[in-house]
């Protein structure tokens, strides 16, 4: 069947299950409908792992539904000084309406990818780099191990200004994308490819052990099967099943493997009586909708932002500092008065919380323009992970962008629009462009 009439189905699908969910407070029956929403769209798309319908809507969902399930079941989160958090049942409306805009924004357009890109890979260079990069984590992991810190907040608090901890958060930001470059260079071996690949994996492994970096860990693990998928052998719906299982046990396990290194590991939490699935969300996937819930349960506190802080988003990442004091001069700082809003929870909700909560990026744009400026982020994102996904079909560096892009674009759901946008910039954007200048490829002819 035609892509156009997939996407009229999809269209009619929406429709029909945003009825649904409005009308409905089930939480049984709205998280069906964020399911079979997402079959259709696999459909739609003949289960493409490279579509970003394949990877995004069971993780959103997944986010969305978290604490909504958990409270129904009688498992409450306590937050600092909220204390017990009431789920929200128009927060859940709210996360349907992002998802819908994202599908439709996306749509079911698939790229062709070529098995073998026009491209002399400078495989030497990428390979030192990865070297120097391993290199630095691992001065990084001695500066730890000799601190004597037991906790990941002790390591960043107490490390904050060691050259060698601050490098190594550097090169663990850069090294997925060396890692995609790794697999995708044509004149590497299938063998010394697992070879780098689990070097690579291994010393992420590490990062999570003793830094306490458990996202660095699972980040590596999806740009490796992401670059696997589309230049070496495309993984059919068995062994993505068996992946995603892995990836969501890692998930559960890893929260009692996070700065473990040198000190008992605590598996409380892992053996205790819990469901499994309470054990998933808790370890994950409740955050986002706890905070969505929060920000709702506590609108009187904050007024909308009209999205203006973001106009100015190119200089607020790098803490541009004179623009504090043009707007002092003009009498307008109040404009800019909460510069991020996950900062702002932090300090005035939770009143100094400063890790282990995350934030949501539906409350993100709820707190700027209410259910449009949900709406409105998410069909930015669409548009941006859409560029990305047909980029990456085009050109070497294009495809290392979007597989490096998936893994932050997902965790960006617990995080704000600041944080995704500065993280883009910073830490895939840039670092490409120099690949580039530095002509770490060279095109043997233009396609």
């Amino acid at each position: 069947m035609c892509r156009k009439c997939n996407m009229i189905y999809i269209y009619f699908t929406i429709a029909i299950l945003t009825i649904v969910v409005w009308m409905t407070s089930n939480v049984y029956i709205q998280a069906g409908c964020f399911f079979l929403l997402y079959i259709i769209c696999l459909l739609s798309i003949d289960f493409d792992i490279s579509h970003p319908y394949v990877w995004f809507i069971p993780l959103f969902t997944l986010y969305t539904i978290g604490y909504p399930l958990m409270h129904q079941q009688g498992y409450y989160a306590i937050l600092p000084n909220c204390g017990y958090v009431k789920a929200n049942s128009h927060a859940l409306f709210i996360h349907w309406c992002a998802l819908c805009a994202f599908i439709i924004t996306v749509s079911n357009k698939q790229v062709v990818y070529k098995r073998k890109y026009h491209y002399k890979l400078n495989g030497i260079f990428v390979k030192a780099i990865t070297v120097a990069l391993i290199g630095i984590l691992c001065l990084q992991f001695l500066a730890i191990m000799q601190s004597g810190f037991q906790t990941k907040r002790e390591i960043l608090d107490g490390l904050s200004q060691n050259i060698f901890f601050r490098l190594g958060k550097i090169a663990n930001q850069l090294l997925p994308i060396f890692a995609a470059l790794l697999i995708i260079d044509p004149t590497i071996r299938k063998k010394q490819k697992i070879v780098w690949g689990l070097s690579v994996t291994f010393i992420s492994f590490l990062e999570m052990v003793i830094v306490g970096e458990r996202s660095a860990f699972i980040q590596i693990l999806i740009v490796e099967l992401l670059a696997y998928n589309i230049v070496i052998k495309k993984i059919n719906l068995k062994k993505a099943c068996i992946a995603a299982f892995f990836l969501l046990a890692l998930i559960i396990v890893g929260v009692s493997l996070k700065a473990s290194f040198g000190r008992n590991q605590n598996f409380g939490r892992l053996l205790s009586d819990e469901p499994l699935w309470v054990k998933l969300f808790n370890a994950e996937f409740s955050s986002a909708s706890i905070n969505t819930a929060n920000i709702l349960n506590h609108r009187r506190f904050w007024d909308y932002g009209y999205g203006l802080k973001y106009l100015l988003l190119i200089f607020i990442p790098f803490n541009f500092k004179p623009l504090s004091g043009i707007l002092k001069v003009l009498g307008s700082e109040g404009l800019f008065a909460i510069s991020d809003n996950s900062l702002w929870y932090h300090d005035e909700i939770l009143t100094g919380a400063r890790s282990g909560y995350g934030f949501s990026m539906v409350a993100d744009g709820y707190m700027e323009l209410g259910i449009l400026g949900v709406i409105a982020f998410y069909v930015l994102l669409g548009l941006i992970i859409k560029k990305a996904y047909e980029k990456s079909a085009v050109s070497m560096l294009g495809l290392v962008f979007y597989i490096v892009l998936v893994p932050i674009f997902i965790y960006s759901t617990r995080a704000t629009l600041l944080y995704f946008m500065n993280y883009l910039i910073k830490y895939i954007l840039l670092p490409l462009v120099l690949l580039s200048i530095c002509k770490v490829y060279r095109k043997e002819y233009s396609f």
